[in-house]
C-alpha cells in the first residue's frame, strides 16, 4: 500500500479479512514509513485471524512468489506482483490510478475495486472471499500474469528504440 501508506489501505485490508470465514494465512507486508502502526496493533489485538506482519521485507520477490493472492494499493507493486505470477485486488488511490488498473483487469490478471474512498470493507472482503473460493480462477489469472509480463519489457521497449534510431538514420543517410 505504498511505504507509508497515508490513506490507511493497510487498515481497510485487514478488517476486510476479518470478515472472511474461510481459512487462511494473511501476511501483512508495511514500510518502514507506515503511519498507522498502533491502529495496525489494535486491530490486530482483536482479530479473529492471525496476521503476519512484515516490515521492510529484504526478499519482496520471494514473498510474493509464494503468494496465492494479495490485495494492494495499484501501483508499482501491482506490475511487480503480476510479474511474480500472483493474482491482485487492487484499492486505487486516484482515479487515473483506477483507470490504468482496468488494463490489468481486461487482460484478466487483476481485480480492481476502483478508487479506495468509493470502496466499503465489505466489497473488499467480498471479493478475498470469492476470489480464495475459487482456486481454478486464481490459477487462470496467475497463468495470464505469467505470460503477460516476462519481466523482458525494458529489453523489448530498447529493441524497438534501436530500430526506430536505424530507421531514421538510413533515411537520413539515403537522402
Amino acid at each position: 500500500m505504498g511505504g507509508s501508506d497515508p490513506a490507511g489501505l493497510t487498515l481497510k485490508a485487514v478488517r476486510a479479512l476479518e470478515l472472511v470465514h474461510a481459512p487462511f494465512r494473511a501476511i501483512v507486508v508495511v514500510g518502514r514509513a507506515f503511519c498507522f502502526r498502533d491502529e495496525l496493533e489494535a486491530l490486530l489485538a482483536t482479530a479473529k485471524h492471525a496476521c503476519e506482519v512484515r516490515e521492510d521485507v529484504a526478499d519482496m520477490a520471494g514473498l510474493m512468489a509464494d503468494a496465492d493472492l494479495a490485495v494492494a494499493s495499484f501501483c508499482v507493486t501491482a506490475y511487480e506482483l503480476a510479474a511474480m505470477g500472483v493474482p491482485g485486488i487492487y484499492l486505487c488511490l486516484t482515479d487515473d490510478h483506477a483507470e490504468s488498473a482496468s488494463a490489468f483487469v481486461g487482460a484478466g490478471i487483476g481485480i480492481s475495486l476502483g478508487v479506495h474512498g468509493a470502496v466499503s470493507v465489505e466489497q473488499v472482503s467480498d471479493r478475498i472471499r470469492s476470489l480464495l473460493a475459487d482456486p481454478a480462477e486464481r490459477t487462470r489469472m496467475s497463468e495470464r500474469c505469467r505470460r503477460l509480463i516476462d519481466g523482458r519489457g525494458a529489453e523489448r521497449i530498447a529493441r524497438i528504440c534501436v530500430d526506430r534510431v536505424a530507421k531514421v538514420a538510413d533515411y537520413a543517410w539515403r537522402q
